[in-house]
This record gives structure tokens, C-alpha cells and sequence, in this order.
């Protein structure tokens, strides 16, 4: 078979939302009171169990399109307590460990072959230094989450201390925390790394906030 070169290429491409985007936009949305509408969901098996997540603690979630979301959120501290379980998306367990912090109630974390023996020892250890009970399994998954929101029994007891390798599944849980307790954390790592913290611009820029397609890099 013999292809001849072509003039010119005419048409369009729509890139999909961001992965990571789309996760704290279902995440917020759940946190929500009403409704919260994403546009540019990337639509993949880990958002999904985002939203599978989110449905199994409580929040109601409608597909509009295979791009877009309704979210009706059960409210900052509305999430029921139960089991989750995050198939392969180490992003949704680290933020949602964070999330459920500031809970009321047990919360277990649990994930495919492929997600269990990733270690989570990094991502409980800063957690239980704000005030929160978490519990690995041998450093791995399963995690158990037994919410605390009382402000004087969940709180950020230490602001300030470095991070180690790979500083963002840290943080993604960290702030995780930070969303439902407004919590004021400050990180102290050398050197670039990747900004997890989208969710952060959302709560600063809600116009932008059920957009993941908006913040493609």
C-alpha cells in the first residue's frame, strides 16, 4: 500500500481533562452543599473510582455527559463512614485519606493487587502528626480512617517540616486534610516538584473549579 502526502491536514482534537484535575473536582464537589457541575471531566478507570468513591460515602453523582459531572455533595462533614474501595488510583487514596480525617466515623481505604503494596506508611505518618487517627496495614493498604473533626482534636499540631522523595503523594494527602479543616500547612522541600495542590486553586478561584480542562498544562 502506497500513501501519497497530503496537503494539508484539516480538523480538530479535544484533549481530555486533566486526571488529576478531575479528581479534586469530584472530591470538592462532594464536600459541597448543592450542586457543583464539572466540565472537561477526564474521563479514565481511575476517575471513575473517584466517583464511584464518592458515591459510596454518601454523595450523589450524575453522569451529564461523558465530560461532565453533576456532584450533589453531602456537605463538609455529611460523608458516610464505611469501606472505599479506590481500585488502582493512589491519587483518590492519598486525598481521600486526608478528607476523611475531619470526618465523623471509621472509614477503611482499600484497593486492587496493584494498589496495596504501594507504601502508605508516608502518607499516614503526617496525618497522624495534625491529629488524626490512621491506621495502615503493614505500611501498605488497607487503610483505616476514624474520623475526628473537632478542631481541637484534628489540627495541624506540626506546620512546618520537610518532606521526603516524591513530596507530592504527601502533600496530596496533607491537604486533603486541608480542605475539609482549612488548615494553614506549611512544606519545606528542596528542589522542584510537581504542584498537587489544584484543589487549593479551586477553593481561591471557584469559577475555575468544575473545569479540570481549564488547568491543562
Amino acid at each position: 500500500m502506497r500513501v501519497e502526502p497530503a496537503v494539508s491536514l484539516v480538523g480538530h482534537i479535544v484533549v481530555p481533562g486533566d486526571k488529576s484535575i478531575s479528581h479534586r473536582a469530584v472530591l470538592i464537589g462532594a464536600l459541597g452543599e448543592g450542586e457543583t457541575g464539572v466540565h472537561g471531566f477526564g474521563r479514565s478507570g481511575d476517575t471513575q473510582a473517584s466517583v464511584d468513591a464518592v458515591r459510596s460515602l454518601g454523595v450523589t453523582v450524575e453522569d451529564v455527559a461523558d465530560d461532565a459531572l453533576v456532584v450533589r455533595g453531602a456537605g463538609l462533614r455529611g460523608l458516610r463512614a464505611g469501606t472505599v474501595d479506590c481500585r488502582n488510583a493512589g491519587t483518590l487514596m492519598r486525598l481521600l485519606s486526608g478528607v476523611l480525617a475531619g470526618q465523623e466515623g471509621e472509614f477503611t481505604l482499600t484497593g486492587d493487587e496493584s494498589l496495596t503494596p504501594r507504601p502508605m506508611e508516608r502518607v499516614a505518618a503526617p496525618l497522624r502528626r495534625m491529629g488524626a487517627e490512621v491506621e495502615t496495614t503493614e505500611g501498605h493498604a488497607p487503610l483505616v480512617v476514624r474520623g475526628r473533626h473537632e478542631e481541637r482534636q484534628c489540627r495541624a499540631e506540626q506546620r512546618d517540616w520537610p518532606l521526603p522523595d516524591r513530596p507530592e503523594n504527601i502533600e496530596q494527602g496533607r491537604v486533603g486534610a486541608r480542605v475539609a479543616r482549612q488548615l494553614d500547612l506549611v512544606k519545606d522541600h528542596p528542589g522542584e516538584h510537581r504542584n498537587g495542590c489544584e484543589h487549593e486553586q479551586y477553593l481561591s478561584d471557584p469559577g475555575a473549579a468544575g473545569d479540570p480542562g481549564s488547568h491543562r498544562q
